[in-house]
């Protein structure tokens, strides 16, 4: 009889490195795309937590006839109010599904009271973190004077108002001829009394810019003359605690404000960056700072979520940020 063998044939090394070269050539050519498609879904997320808090304000204001106020007092404050006792995010929450987190809360205390206060303003709401921004657990623990050093939540937001520019650097681009002076350079939030008295001595050379009156704390929409769909109403200023700098974590370095009970989470724009052509990514030392490439999202007063190229022209920046400062403004995405 004859003997029968089998024949096992296998690959050879070229073959198998030429299979390993197209396996690799695949995954390079899908990486980008699965990529792509992730930030696409992290940038719709965003634009849902951004529209969640922006319809809570609306709702809000349709209750109360006017906008949370940025700062609030335990008792009634003479001119010089000193530091406040609680900040905006915290009147929100009954209208963006967290009663039981604003029901814990004790207005008649300080937001970071260690007691009275702590579990409620150490909750987490998901919806006020980018999820582009680095994941609140991967942060800093952010611990207003050193009390509550044990906690283990991270209670950051991500977004919140930008609530004007600084009436220094106003006076300096004005003069600079970097952005056309304005009638009005309030943003969409009006300012505590304060922020008059500090206006007061922005301007070294006489100028008007920067001076902003009548600052009551009291925010109507009908104040808002050049258009909702016109004026931001709430604005990226992601990672904090960390400290980021183009793109870029500052080792050992905490930027404050970070969480959205405190009174401090609201910020003044102070930075320009890209050779005085940016307010945007600069930095997220309390100023507009996104982790989305290329620019970052805000929400308006007519409740629309859009994103804004940090190349965008700065004046129409501002114009964006002002609510009567009597310009137009289109096309912005």
């Amino acid at each position: 009889m004859t003997e029968r063998r089998s024949i096992h044939r296998g690959f050879t090394l070229v073959e198998l490195l030429v299979v390993i070269a197209i396996i690799g050539i695949l995954v390079a050519m899908l990486l980008p795309a699965i990529q792509a498609a992730r930030e696409a879904a992290r940038r719709s997320q965003c634009i849902n937590n951004m529209k969640q808090m922006t319809l809570a304000t609306l709702n809000l204001e349709n209750a109360k006839k006017e906008l949370p106020r940025l700062y609030s007092w335990i008792k009634v404050q003479p001119a010089n109010e000193g530091f406040p006792d609680h900040g905006f995010i915290i009147y929100l929450l009954p209208y963006m599904e967290y009663q039981a987190v604003y029901d814990q809360y004790d207005f008649k205390v300080l937001w970071k009271h260690l007691n009275n206060n702590l579990k409620a303003s150490a909750a987490f709401i998901p919806e006020l973190v980018c999820p582009t921004a680095p994941p609140v657990f991967d942060r800093e623990v952010e611990e207003p004077n050193g009390r509550d050093k044990n906690l283990t939540t991270r209670p950051y937001s991500d977004y919140t108002v930008n609530g004007r520019i600084s009436p220094t650097r106003v006076c300096q681009i004005v003069s600079a001829g970097v952005v056309k002076d304005r009638a009005d350079w309030q943003h969409l939030y009006t300012g505590v009394p304060e922020y008059e008295d500090y206006d007061l001595n922005g301007c070294t050379n006489g100028s008007p810019a920067g001076l902003i009156k009548k600052q009551t704390g009291i925010t109507k929409l009908k104040m808002v003359t050049d258009g909702l769909s016109h004026t931001i109403m709430y604005s990226p200023d992601a990672g904090r605690p960390d400290h980021w700098e183009d793109g870029a974590k500052i080792p050992g370095s905490v930027t404050g404000g970070g969480r959205w009970a405190d009174p401090e989470t609201e910020f003044w724009t102070h930075d320009i960056c890209a050779g005085s052509r940016a307010m945007i990514n600069c930095n997220n030392s309390n100023e507009v700072y996104s982790f989305h490439v290329g620019g970052a999202m805000f929400s308006f007063a007519d409740g629309s979520v859009h994103f804004i190229a940090d190349n965008l022209d700065i004046d129409v920046q501002i114009s964006l940020n002002t609510r009567a400062g009597e310009d137009t403004v289109s096309g912005i995405e």
